[in-house]
């Protein structure tokens, strides 16, 4: 586990998309967004196969001091928009 007041934000998001990666989450991306908003500075993104998956993907980031914020696509998203 980290000592988030021992690494950058950069290295966090980096520790965690890693562990991520070891636990084969798939599309994971780091990405930047402290210029766009003052809650965060990066953004781990992964995906998961399954609910079992997606949980254990979760609790491992939360595990490594990020937040974990779930969405999913059931093959309906196109109906979400006009």
């Amino acid at each position: 586990m980290i000592d988030i007041n021992k690494v950058t934000p950069r290295e966090l998001g980096e520790k965690i998309a890693e562990v991520l990666y070891r636990k084969k989450g798939k599309g994971i991306e780091l990405i930047n967004v402290a210029e766009q908003t003052s809650v965060t500075e990066y953004y781990v993104i992964a995906t998961g196969n399954s609910r079992t998956q997606v949980g254990a993907l979760c609790d491992l980031a939360k595990k490594h001091g990020g937040v974990a914020v779930i969405t999913a696509d059931h093959g309906n998203a196109e109906k979400m928009f006009d």
